[in-house]
């Protein structure tokens, strides 16, 4: 027979079970617990109890349909509930308890629903039903044999190997890293919410604290472990995301490798006094640990802003900065105070253990002074990115110099031009648009190339651009545009016009005078009519499709909000045109090396290519990236404009 307490085999004479003494009639260790051999679901026996806290009890339980052992936790807020004597029926306890019971009761079915999505990912635990009864509510999950990271510490002393403890991050940020992309977030990272499995495998569980984060003004509830929790999980209304887990990981690692958590971090915003585990234990890595301090900034944009990169940083040899360097590095934002650009800082900090490729073996440039000109619109008297980008640059180089000029549009060709005739152009500049006249005496670049992982940024290649005058640092892509109060597509990409509906069964197109061969080549425009207005047209409502790019989508959903739709057109006939291009002009070894290295800097850096395009106030958005991380970051900031668009960037061709 089967003992129903703990499951096992025994002979039928035996009244009580050699395994776990379990007899007939025994009863639970508490009385509000559920009797051993109490049925759930007409399916599941319910056995000895495996723990319990202040809301809930797991339970040791056979499923008699799959004939398999399983554990099923009972939702039992002590205090607010009783269970009635002799029966397996829980009873709220009258008054104002029962809102609380059933905001409980919400959030623990929300653990459970949370839990099931994550079916199959080794490192989370198993969540198979979840279902209301007797008063209360279950949910069924995989049965896992171990202990608690916690109590592994404990076992082994208080703490670990660093080898092991990356070991242990590693899983669960694997396990994060699915929860992150589905738009969720843990809340709860701690080494009791971490389970060592006998077979060897690592668990995260315990999703009761978890929440969708989709949206950055989402009201979110104070759940939290002191010691593990950042500073916006103690507010009601803060940004909450992926960096929030970061953080706690990070904590979960120091307690890991020092052994003990640290300080609370609401404490440590007004006196940090939580000490590096190097500066405590100088056998562990300063990489090591500058990577634990960074995932564990107080200050959300100092932080590693996803799993991926932490994870990156303590698998590393690269050279990890201190949060203090970091934080040295980004004073040039301090109150600018506009949130999305906070953000898009924050999620590029990584970039410093990712530098380009040759930067460790080239640690230092000659001593140079260069020069810079690039076009500045019409009623603008500097390019505010670009400015950032040099300041960031001599900040890494303190013993390089580059002048920069900013010379309105209007002017500029005119003005290279004479500075060309007279040998007196500048080291690097800005070439967009111009003709190949004004490449005279400049060098290929090759030498740019070579200091650039080529697998970081789209189309910058040797065998495309190694022999090339000019290079470009963004591009462009045409994109179609849809009234959506006049006409519909249920195409995912579009290539003719005929694919459009109207409304009124006549589909008039508008196109861009600068996209206008691209889509005489690319796009079938035989079913609908051409206006000679553009963008303008497509505003005022006066045609259904407006055919034109990526540069347009910033002023079209300015106007557009709510009644316009943009589609791609298949990745294959996509042809994008350069934003900006540059040239660096022939000059003496120092000042070669040094303009090559920037130039390099401006296309591999993330932190550059953000200051260039998509940062608040000064990015120039009418152009998209060249760095395939700062693309990433630009879809995960503004999903709704850029995702479909750039989807299959890889595939996209350059003119």
């Amino acid at each position: 027979m089967r003992c129903v307490n703990c499951f096992e085999e025994h002979d039928d004479n035996l009244s009580v079970c050699p395994y776990c003494g379990y007899y007939d009639g025994a009863e639970p260790k508490e009385p509000y617990m559920l009797f051993a051999g109490n049925i759930l679901q007409g399916r599941y026996i319910i056995g000895k109890v495996l723990g319990f806290g202040g809301f809930g009890i797991i339970y040791k339980a056979f499923d008699m349909k799959l004939e398999r052992v399983v554990a099923i936790k009972e939702y039992y807020p002590s205090g607010l509930v009783y269970r009635t004597p002799n029966t397996p029926d829980v009873v709220v306890i009258k008054g104002k308890k029962y809102k609380d019971y059933a905001n409980g009761l919400m959030r623990f079915l929300d653990e459970a629903r949370n839990a099931t999505k994550f079916i199959n990912n080794p490192n989370i635990i198993d969540i198979m039903e979840y279902f209301e009864e007797n008063g209360t509510a279950y949910f069924v999950m995989e049965l896992m044999v171990g202990l608690s990271l916690d109590d592994y510490l404990e076992q082994c002393g208080g703490t670990i190997s660093d080898q092991d403890a990356i070991t242990i991050v590693t899983a669960i940020g694997s396990a994060l890293k699915d929860i992150h992309k589905a738009g969720y977030i843990h809340r709860d990272i701690a080494p009791d919410n971490i389970f060592m499995c006998e077979d060897g495998k690592i668990k995260l569980f315990d999703f009761g604290a978890s929440r969708f984060s989709e949206k950055e003004d989402q009201l979110l509830s104070i759940v939290l472990k002191p010691g593990y929790a950042p500073v916006e999980q103690y507010e009601t209304v803060n940004k909450q995301g992926p960096w929030t887990d970061v953080y706690a990981l990070g904590a979960t690692m120091y307690r890991m490798i020092v052994g003990e958590k640290p300080d609370e971090s609401t404490n440590r915003k007004t006196q940090d006094t939580v000490k590096s585990p190097h500066e405590i234990n100088p056998e562990i890595s300063e990489n090591l640990s500058n990577a634990i301090m960074r995932a564990m900034a107080v200050e959300q944009h100092l932080r590693y802003q996803t799993v991926d990169e932490f994870v990156s940083a303590i698998q590393s040899e690269k050279k990890i900065l201190s949060v203090e360097t970091v934080r040295k590095r980004k004073k040039t934002f301090r109150g600018l105070g506009i949130a999305v650009s906070l953000c898009v800082i924050a999620v590029l900090v990584f970039i410093f253990t990712r530098d380009w490729k040759k930067q460790e073996a080239e640690a230092t440039l000659p001593d140079a002074t260069i020069t810079l000109w690039y076009a500045i619109n019409e009623g603008s008297d500097a390019n505010e990115g670009l400015k950032k980008a040099v300041e960031d640059f001599m900040l890494l180089y303190n013993n390089v110099t580059i002048e920069c000029t900013g010379i309105p549009e209007a002017s500029y060709a005119e003005a290279l031009r004479t500075a060309i005739s007279q040998n007196e152009a500048p080291n690097i500049y800005e070439v967009s648009g111009l003709d190949d006249s004004f490449l005279t005496g400049c060098v290929t670049m090759e030498g740019v190339i070579s200091q650039i992982d080529e697998g970081s940024t789209y189309f910058v290649n040797a065998d495309t651009y190694g022999g090339a005058l000019r290079l470009p640092s963004s591009f462009v892509i045409p994109v179609v545009y849809v009234n959506t109060a006049m006409a519909d597509c249920t195409d995912a990409e579009i290539g003719s016009i005929f694919e459009i509906s109207a409304t009124d069964g006549t589909c008039d197109y508008s196109v861009s005078a600068l996209w206008k061969n691209f889509f005489d080549e690319h796009f079938d425009l035989t079913g609908g009519s051409l206006s000679d207005r553009a963008a303008d047209d497509f505003t005022d409502n006066t045609v259904e499709v407006y055919l034109g790019s990526s540069a347009d989508l910033e002023a079209i959903y300015a106007t557009m909000t709510g009644k316009c739709e943009h589609y791609p057109l298949p990745a294959a006939d996509v042809v994008c045109l350069p934003g900006d291009e540059w040239s660096i002009r022939d000059a003496s070894s120092d000042e070669l090396t040094v303009a090559k290295r920037f130039l390099a800097y401006l296309l591999n850096d993330p932190t550059a290519q953000d200051y260039l395009y998509m940062q608040g106030d000064y990015g120039d958005k009418t152009k998209i990236p060249i760095n395939k991380a700062a693309v990433s970051t630009l879809i995960s900031d503004d999903a709704r404009f850029y995702e479909r668009i750039l989807e299959h960037a890889d595939e996209f061709k350059m003119k």
